[in-house]
Parts: structure tokens; C-alpha cells; sequence
């Protein structure tokens, strides 16, 4: 038996908004159709009103979430270095309140309509607030490294600390071009052709 539920403006992923929209949800939680106000009464049947949109879930492709702890430490518009140098200086500050910061930003994120982020780590403390919770995380573990006699060594944690994430998604990526050596681009590439 489909429920259907209607707002102000339904904002579908395939075609443009639509004033007063109904979403037809079968009782799975899938969408099965997406109506316009005329079909609805048409077909006569009863949607829960809603004021407001409708809108897909929101994806956050760029989080730092174990860095929670820190927000409102970092000054803003002070530039990358100032960040890192800022992150690197004072982390350690904020490890008692980390696992209440993460999971009060995971919660928001909810509450905001994000079901799914892409998250930056450089170490397992956020592995916990992922198992439970209601987002999709997919993990980039992020190396870093300028220092080609490093690069084994580099790639070597971030594979260990992939398999500590297990079973949540994680990925091995680079930091950036410009902070990562040539060879140890080479062997995350070399990884990531063996570990599609």
C-alpha cells in the first residue's frame, strides 16, 4: 500500500520542481512515484500535507569529522597553512570532548537532511559515530607526504588504518597533488589499480 505525502514544492532529482508535488512511498520506504497535484486528486486519494519542500537526501562530499572538537579553534580565511598548522598545534587540546563534538555533528547533519558524507580522516577516532549512524559514510583516508624515502611507510598506515575501518567504506586517497611526492602518488595509484 503506497503513502502519499505532499508539500508545498516537491523538488525531484529528473525534472524541474513541481508547486504542491506528491511523493508516492511504498511501504519499504521506496519512492514509487513522483505526482502533480491534478493526478493526485484524480486518482482520489489522501497525502499528508506538509509545508515546505520536499527534496532529496543532501550529500556533504567534503567533512572533517573527527575534527569536530575544533570548531570555532581554526580562525577563518587565514589560509591552508594556517589551518594545518593550526590543526597540527592544538588537536591534542580537544581529545576529551571529541567523541561528544562528532556525534553532535553527525546528528546535525541529520537533522539538516545529510544522508550521506565523504569524510576526510587521517585516523580511526571516527569509526564509532559512524557505525551508529543514520548517514552513509564513505571514509577517504587521507595521506599526506612530500619526502619520497617516506612513501612506503605512508602507504603502509593508511592500509592498516583502512582495515581498522572495516566493514564501514574507506578509501586511500592523496591530500593533494602539491602534498604528496611523486612516488608516493605511485604507490596510492599502484594501490588503488590492485584494490579497485
Amino acid at each position: 500500500m503506497l503513502q502519499y505525502f505532499s508539500a508545498d514544492w516537491v523538488f525531484p532529482v529528473s525534472s524541474p520542481p513541481i508547486k504542491n508535488g506528491v511523493v508516492a512511498v511504498d511501504e519499504s520506504g521506496v519512492i514509487s512515484d513522483i505526482l502533480t497535484e491534478a493526478k493526485v486528486n484524480y486518482a482520489k486519494v489522501e497525502a499528508k500535507k506538509y509545508r515546505g519542500t520536499i527534496v532529496p537526501g543532501f550529500i556533504n562530499t567534503h567533512c572533517h569529522i573527527e575534527l569536530s572538537a575544533m570548531l570555532g579553534i581554526i580562525p577563518k580565511h587565514t589560509g591552508l597553512i594556517k589551518f594545518v598548522e593550526t590543526v597540527i598545534t592544538k588537536r591534542s587540546q580537544y581529545e576529551a570532548e571529541i567523541d561528544r563534538a562528532m556525534a553532535a555533528s553527525d546528528e546535525q547533519m541529520w537533522r539538516n537532511g545529510i544522508v550521506a558524507v565523504g569524510d576526510i580522516s587521517n585516523n580511526l577516532s571516527s569509526k564509532k559515530v559512524k557505525l551508529q549512524s543514520n548517514i552513509y559514510y564513505h571514509t577517504f583516508i587521507e595521506t599526506l607526504g612530500v619526502i619520497p624515502a617516506k612513501a612506503e611507510e605512508i602507504i603502509e598506515k593508511a592500509v592498516a588504518l583502512r582495515e581498522e575501518f572495516l566493514p564501514l567504506k574507506a578509501s586511500i586517497v592523496p591530500h593533494a597533488p602539491y602534498s604528496v611526492s611523486t612516488k608516493l602518488m605511485e604507490l596510492l595509484n599502484d594501490y588503488a589499480v590492485a584494490h579497485n
